[in-house]
C-alpha cells in the first residue's frame, strides 16, 4: 500500500507540474494510458484478497480522479461525469 501511495503522489505531482499541453499528455500516458501505471494497478486488483482490494481500489480511484480532473477529456460531451 505504501508503494501505491507513492505512485499516486507521483501522479499528482506530475499533473500539478505539467503546464504545457505536451507535458499533460505525457503525464496522462504515463499514469492513465492503456498501459499506464495507475491503469496497470487497477488491473492488478483482481490478484488481491477481497479485504485489500476494496482499500486499494479506493486509493487508486482517488489518484485517478485527481489526475482526470487535471486533464479533462477533449470533448466534455463524451464524459458526462
Amino acid at each position: 500500500m505504501e508503494d501505491l501511495s507513492k505512485l499516486i503522489e507521483s501522479a499528482r505531482q506530475a499533473f500539478a507540474e505539467a503546464t504545457q499541453p505536451a507535458a499533460l499528455e505525457d503525464a496522462k500516458a504515463k499514469f492513465l494510458g492503456k498501459s499506464g501505471t495507475l491503469t496497470t494497478m487497477m488491473k492488478g486488483l483482481r490478484d488481491l484478497a477481497a479485504d485489500q482490494r476494496k482499500a486499494a481500489g479506493a486509493e487508486i480511484n482517488a489518484g485517478t480522479y485527481v489526475a482526470r480532473r487535471r486533464h479533462p477529456p477533449r470533448d466534455p460531451h463524451l464524459d458526462a461525469d
